[in-house]
């Protein structure tokens, strides 16, 4: 009889170890994992191991802060990641702002393509791949989910990733203690 080791935890560390094996780990051993749609998920490879559970599930990065006057997420966060890029949130303002359709259809719309809904979440995406590469250390993170490739095929997500990661006196964003 055959014995085989058996592993079992959640979808995105699942994931990530995928890509340890076979994607982005094969050239990185660092790199940090992002799957969004419904939520947000996190995994993270650091020198070719899969961090099994995180502090705290990636809570931080999906509520960092991107626009202090933005919308509130469903925890009451002003302008953070979650409140452009959870879908049921995205979807509840465009309701109330009378525009039809899932986020998914309106990202993939290019009617929508400069509409707030998708730069905003564009942006979003931007500020968070820059913040958990700069955490991380790391030039690769792997993106994944279903509204992924539409919304990074943005020009917004290259242009806010180059605008966060510029060093020197033209950065936007500094650190205050």
């Amino acid at each position: 009889a055959v014995e085989a080791a058996v592993v079992v935890t959640n979808d995105v560390t699942a994931l990530a170890r995928e890509q340890l094996w076979f994607g982005a780990g094969r050239t990185h051993s660092t790199f940090g994992l992002v799957t969004f749609g419904a939520g947000l998920g996190f995994g993270l490879a650091r020198e070719g191991h899969v961090v099994e559970r995180l502090i705290d599930n990636g809570h931080l990065l999906g509520h960092a802060p991107v626009d202090a006057d933005g919308p509130r997420c469903s925890l009451g966060h002003r302008g953070c990641v979650a409140a452009y890029l959870y879908r049921d949130e995205v979807e509840a303002r465009m309701a109330a702002a009378g525009v039809t359709g899932s986020f998914a259809q309106v990202i993939r719309e290019p009617a929508y393509a400069d509409s707030p809904w998708v730069t905003d979440a564009a942006r979003a995406l931007g500020h968070l791949v820059a913040t958990f590469a700069g955490a991380l250390q790391t030039e690769r993170i792997v993106l994944a989910g279903e509204d992924v490739e539409p919304l990074f095929a943005s020009p917004v997500v290259a242009a806010t990733i180059a605008d966060r990661t510029r060093p020197g006196p033209q950065e936007t964003q500094h650190c205050e203690l």
